[in-house]
């Protein structure tokens, strides 16, 4: 049977002290237990409430275990503990005191009809209750149950608290808190102000790890070796480099060649090499000096690190997601994007390539060209807007753009005017 059980005994200021299992009494519970008596009382369970209850709980016995509680016996019984006041004024015979219920005595609850009151009843293991109708046949055998009442007064009674009493000045905080004290003074108003809570969200920093430029790379050095014959090294791993004129904690840039993407422009073909960063490396100890041979560690792995790929001088660029601008149109197309020369879609966060130079900064819309999706199209004229993007770096044949955002996938043949026309 499912039932929850209360562990010790939950603070006055939460919730209602109810009839705990015990030896002796405790006036301070009983007083406590008679206001929340009074209060449920103020306002009755309904009958309809009490019905509905009724469906969902089948006849039962329960062992009564130490510690447990009628708001616990309650809850096992009808999921509800806020029952226990109504089980109690039903059974007032059964269960003279709420808070006298012994620890290996039963509950038995009996469901009842439409025309019978439920019943919860106290036994003693072995015992058997009868229904309120057999009680009524055999009322005559059963002696009648005796009990000693007491007539307590608890508006009146004095009741000690338990443990070192103490004496709290005005306007001190609980003990648990760093000592302070407030003086009182006439001469100063005290204003409490609440303000909202502003939270800072540190920017979305991007690093721009691939992007084409109008040349192919000039390396300064390259790769030749990876640890235990690899082809390939990760973070934190060394590779040997061969660098003309290196010095021992000098740092470069790691990078590969992807391959190109071409335009054509005017009967005029330009050739862009998509660049892909690695990583990045700090020289250590010379390994072989007649072939210029450096040890390097990689500091920082944005993939791979190949064998075969260049050392560069440059800086990894950053970009900042959250950076805006109002957006203007511009001649350009989509023609590729980033880490790849097959690239045909892209969304926000990612990296795309123009097939023109724009300064770098610029923010631009970028506008759905049907004729890329259909080529059976009727749509020859103002293309609908699909997104925004911002100019990261440029040179003088291509940019590449960030990004910003999009309502839905941004395709190669995009274009940046809505002044676009297909033939």
């Amino acid at each position: 049977m499912n039932r929850r059980r209360l562990q010790g005994l939950i603070p006055f200021l939460f919730l209602p002290v109810l009839a705990l299992a015990q030896d002796e009494a405790d006036l301070g519970r009983e007083k406590n237990l008679h206001r929340v008596y009074e209060k449920f009382n103020a306002q009755p369970t309904s009958e309809e409430k009490w019905q509905e209850a009724m469906k969902q709980a089948p006849n039962a016995t329960y062992d009564i275990q130490k510690g447990d509680t009628l708001w616990d016996i309650s809850d096992t019984f009808f999921g509800d503990a806020d029952f226990w006041p109504k089980l109690w004024s039903l059974n007032s015979g059964g269960i003279f005191n709420p808070h006298e219920i012994t620890p290996g005595d039963q509950v038995e609850f009996v469901a009842g009809t439409v025309n019978e009151a439920p019943t919860v009843e106290v036994k003693k293991p072995g015992v058997v209750i009868q229904s309120p109708k057999d009680e009524k046949k055999e009322s005559a055998k059963a002696p009648e149950p005796t009990h000693e009442m007491v007539d307590v007064d608890l508006a009146t009674l004095d009741i000690p608290m338990p443990g070192k009493k103490v004496v709290r000045e005005a306007n001190s905080p609980p003990g648990s808190l760093p000592q302070w004290k407030l003086k009182a003074s006439h001469d100063l108003v005290y204003v409490e102000e609440l303000r909202p809570v502003v939270r800072q969200h540190p920017p979305a920093i991007v690093r721009l790890t691939s992007y084409i430029q109008d040349h192919a790379l000039q390396p300064l050095g390259q790769v030749v070796e990876a640890e235990a014959a690899m082809t390939a090294a990760h973070e934190n791993q060394y590779v040997v480099v061969k660098v003309p004129g290196g010095v021992a904690g000098q740092k470069y840039l790691v990078a590969g060649d992807l391959g190109i993407l071409e335009k054509t422009e005017g009967g005029h073909t330009t050739v862009g090499t998509i660049i892909e960063v690695e990583g990045e490396i700090v020289l250590a100890d010379v390994v072989n000096p007649q072939e210029n041979l450096y040890r390097a560690l990689i500091t920082k792995g944005d993939s791979l690190v190949n064998v075969g790929s260049s050392l560069l001088t440059d800086q990894v660029q950053t970009m900042n997601l959250e950076e805006g601008g109002t957006p203007t149109d511009a001649e350009a197309r989509i023609m590729g994007g980033a880490f790849n020369n097959d690239r045909k879609v892209f969304g926000p966060g990612e990296v795309l390539f123009l097939d023109h130079g724009l300064p770098v900064g610029q923010v631009l819309n970028v506008y759905r060209i049907e004729q890329v999706r259909d080529s059976e199209t009727k749509q020859k004229q103002s293309p609908r807007l699909i997104g925004i993007i911002r100019i990261v770096k440029s040179d003088a044949q291509f940019s590449n753009a960030l990004v910003l955002s999009a309502v839905e996938e941004l395709s190669v043949g995009d274009s940046t005017s809505s002044q676009t026309r297909v033939p």
